[in-house]
């Protein structure tokens, strides 16, 4: 009984777990640029006076407006391919940096 309570465990953990291999240069989503700023297609670089931390992954905005927009709605914000390259992803199947 007590081996099936433990595999019952790691299959929920596992299920739950990241399944996005997030590209997470100077230990923050997007190289640290705004991800909100991009939907205003600016890329500005976040503020570390602005960050935080969604599904594991580190997030920083260039101020706090940007920051409790993404607060409100993280998964609308969350880079799609992890961070990496849109057109390299999706037409190559490569994982290839951004350039912001």
């Amino acid at each position: 009984m007590r081996t099936y309570i433990i595999l019952f465990i790691i299959n929920i953990s596992s299920i739950t777990a990241q399944t996005i291999d997030y590209n997470l240069k100077k230990g923050f989503a997007a190289e640290g640029y705004d991800i909100v700023a991009y939907f205003k297609n600016e890329a500005i670089e976040g503020n570390k006076a602005f960050k935080t931390e969604f599904d594991g992954i580190n997030y920083k905005f260039s101020s706090e407006k940007n920051l409790n927009i993404f607060n409100e709605d993280p998964k609308k914000y969350i880079p799609q391919y992890g961070g990496y390259c849109a057109y390299a992803v999706a037409t190559k199947g490569e994982k290839v940096s951004i350039n912001p």
